[in-house]
């Protein structure tokens, strides 16, 4: 229980980093 919600969260996590990694790059092309 307690591993699959760290596992959730660090998922979670990586996808908004990912997010706003493409959205910084995509801000720094315009």
């Amino acid at each position: 229980m307690t591993f699959l919600s760290i596992m959730l969260y660090s998922s979670n996590f990586f996808s908004y980093v990912k997010y706003f990694t493409v959205l910084y790059i995509f801000c720094s092309h315009m």
